[in-house]
């Protein structure tokens, strides 16, 4: 899925580059050249990570005369859409799509290797490094030699697919060859070079780069810093800070933000908030990944206040809270919760199973259903009966975990201890089997439910829809519906949302209902 939509004119020409540039969340830059934008191209890709922009422009604005015969091809998006639906189809193999590829451009007359760029280009959508390579090899036995983007894209894949030893023979090939590298190129080895932990030989790298006669962008600078960062090494992480600061290179956001989360996981909060406050000094916007960074430090440390106020201010400054951010806060709050439940035992203070509940409750939103579970063996400790909502609490929190057998154990626990399971009780277990796909269990726990006299509601139903609609199982979901309906129960949005993935044509049955 593209990251996000982007108008041309929000974009920034690059002369180094040759290419319009925006920034990936990354600290790399989202690229496509101006060839691209005249063969129709609409992607541009960061060479460092796996997202992609799509870029909202005129084609027009991008064509000339010269550009006559390159329109008679296929646009790039197009074709390798086209090429893509070939490789995972698995109707024929790589080499044969490659041949395929060789005869369309003899026939298209086409002298470039864009066919083949764009090919490799899909594998590497599609993580298909092996295929990619070779590709890549057939290309050179062609005596064809693929665009430096297209390396680049190599390079990132094995990259972030951890085959270093891939990328370092894809670098020496393209020296071998005498393919072009960018700084883009470099910046991908330094990054191979700081996730072997090798950090003196990616600053090395950094000489041989300019050595070059290439300038190292932020990003390089970047690249090493966060390895200094990320192996607790703040004080190489600030020398890397003040090098780049000496060459003239501002930091951006990036740089800020790895210092940021450097120095919180080594506890040092006070100097991570006086980068952070110099971050916003200079006029950087801080992402939600810092905001967390300083969220979490003070959650560790136990200063919610601290933490807090700064959610509230990521909020004020139109940055939204992620689910990191809410899961950091509430696990703090739960512990603090735990604390002053340890305390009111220690005073003598009973806690009743109110308490109990909302214990359990804060232990299960947080994903934490071991914890939750030893409260119930508390409570028989200190004689306080747990009810029905303690049980369906559990239930909840292991159904939501993916432990719907677990759940399972905790009904049957519930029957022993003379708990009568409710609506709830069976709605849950059901809801939990079809979300994991276990159709034949989420009925027989319907079939079971009605055997000791519960009517199925609107939850019970929209549950069984919903899951027979994920496993495509539309013909039995339209019995459901209109099983549900002669009961008089009256569907709701979750309900036709499920049935628009299940059932081909709902117009006719809402017709004929």
């Amino acid at each position: 899925m593209s990251y996000d939509d982007v108008e041309i004119e929000d974009m920034e020409w690059n002369n180094e580059l040759q290419a319009f540039t925006y920034p990936c969340p990354c600290g790399d830059l989202f690229q496509i050249t101006k060839d691209e934008l005249k063969l129709g191209e609409e992607i541009a890709r960061c060479p460092s990570c796996s997202l992609y922009i799509t870029v909202i422009y005129n084609m027009e604005d991008f064509s000339g005369e010269s550009d006559h015969k390159s329109k008679k091809s296929i646009e790039p998006s197009k074709q390798q859409q086209l090429i893509k639906s070939l490789i995972t189809s698995r109707i024929t193999t790589n080499k044969d799509i490659f041949n395929q590829l060789v005869t369309a451009r003899e026939r298209l007359s086409v002298s470039s290797s864009i066919l083949f760029d764009l090919y490799i280009r899909a594998l590497c959508e599609l993580k298909r490094a092996d295929e990619a390579t070779e590709c890549f090899y057939m290309m050179k036995e062609l005596g064809v030699l693929p665009r430096t983007e297209t390396c680049n894209d190599m390079l990132s894949l094995f990259l972030r697919m951890d085959k270093i030893e891939a990328a370092w023979v894809l670098y020496a090939e393209m020296f071998r060859l005498k393919i072009d590298s960018t700084v883009c190129t470099f910046n991908i080895m330094i990054n191979v070079l700081c996730k072997e932990g090798k950090l003196k030989k990616a600053k090395e790298f950094v000489r041989h780069m300019e050595d070059l006669g290439f300038k190292p962008s932020v990003v390089t600078y970047n690249t090493i810093l966060n390895g200094y960062c990320l192996r607790g090494n703040l004080e190489g992480a600030n020398r890397v800070f003040q090098g780049m600061k000496g060459k003239g290179v501002e930091p951006d956001g990036y740089t800020y933000g790895s210092l940021v989360s450097g120095l919180c996981k080594e506890g040092r909060l006070e100097q991570a908030s006086e980068i952070f406050r110099k971050m916003e000094e200079n006029g950087l916007v801080p992402t939600a990944v810092t905001y967390n960074a300083l969220i979490d430090g003070y959650c560790t440390k136990g200063d919610l206040e601290r933490a807090f106020s700064f959610k509230d201010e990521m909020v004020r400054k139109g940055r939204l809270p992620t689910v990191s951010t809410y899961n950091m806060l509430i696990h703090a709050l739960m512990k603090e919760a735990d604390d002053l439940f340890e305390n009111i035992i220690k005073r003598g203070i009973l806690p009743d199973v109110v308490m109990f509940n909302a214990l359990i409750d804060g232990h299960c939103a947080n994903g934490n259903v071991e914890s939750a579970r030893l409260l119930i063996k508390e409570m028989d400790k200190i004689k306080v009966p747990p009810d029905d909502v303690t049980f369906n609490t559990l239930m909840q929190g292991h159904c939501r975990a993916g432990k719907v057998e677990a759940a399972r154990r905790i009904l049957d626990e519930m029957k022993t201890r003379g708990i009568k399971p409710d609506h709830i009780s069976y709605n849950t277990l059901i809801s939990g089997y079809s979300r994991r796909g276990d159709m034949k269990d989420a009925f027989k726990v319907r079939d079971e439910m009605l055997s000791i006299g519960f009517n199925p509601t609107r939850l019970t139903y929209n549950a069984l829809i919903q899951g027979l609609c994920k496993k495509q199982e539309g013909d039995h979901a339209e019995v459901l519906l209109k099983e549900m309906v002669s009961q008089g129960i009256t569907p709701d949005d979750s309900t036709y949302i499920s049935l628009i993935e299940g059932i081909g044509n709902v117009d006719r049955f809402l017709e004929n209902k």
